[in-house]
């Protein structure tokens, strides 16, 4: 059984390196989730996740970000393209089949509002996690304005107190900086009034600077 969720999870990671989104890779990754949600520690939730690359313009991303995003909900020329987006990566709170609590590392995204400065690899963020299925956490965003959100800076990877700041985080057995973090979550992301608008025009051309860090 063990070889054989390994052999389906080998073959998911092809898929996310080749280059092209279709519906298929959508389908393929609703049959390997058969149609679940994340787990309930892991999902209507506040989660602290760690940033996987620096925040950049949607077409910056290589491939593995580009193919998450798509099974999220966001295809290349989609206006949501033109928003701050965020790749991030959290671990599984919950033990199943072979995998230990905190062992596996998932992929994950989330919009960034216009607020916050910007984030870079190795940053630990607090995201509202959606209750929706794993690979449509970004979807209909402009629409219902709802979906997956950083709501704030946790720790920033390159403060000097950086270590001191991280042992405050949540943690999933050893590692820190992953896993609910207790605060209040609300019905809907508008509760916290924030304002989400185009960071990129539809080249990836930045149209303001980003908030200096200290400032929001």
């Amino acid at each position: 059984m063990n070889l054989a969720i390994k052999v389906i999870a080998a073959c998911m990671g092809l898929l996310c390196l080749v280059g092209c989104q279709t519906p298929l890779q959508r389908a393929f990754n609703d049959t390997l989730n058969i149609g679940q949600t994340l787990p309930d520690t892991m999902r209507d939730s506040n989660i602290a996740m760690v940033v996987s690359e620096d925040e950049k313009p949607f077409n910056e991303y290589g491939n593995i970000a580009h193919n998450y995003f798509y099974i999220s909900g966001i295809a290349k020329g989609d206006p949501e393209t033109r928003y701050r987006l965020v790749y991030l990566r959290m671990r599984n709170s919950d033990w199943a089949l072979y995998i230990h609590s905190g062992e596996h590392a998932w992929s994950m995204a989330a919009y960034v509002p216009d607020h916050l400065p910007k984030l870079e690899e190795g940053d630990t963020v607090e995201i509202r996690q959606t209750s929706r299925k794993y690979n449509y956490v970004l979807d209909d965003f402009l629409e219902t304005g709802e979906g997956n959100s950083v709501i704030r800076v946790l720790c920033r990877f390159k403060d000097p107190d950086f270590s001191r700041c991280m042992s405050t985080t949540p943690r999933i057995q050893e590692y820190e900086g992953y896993g609910q973090t207790g605060s209040y979550y609300p019905v809907s992301l508008k509760e916290y009034g924030f304002s989400y608008t185009p960071f990129y025009d539809e080249n990836g051309r930045q149209l303001r600077p980003h908030i200096p860090h200290g400032e929001h």
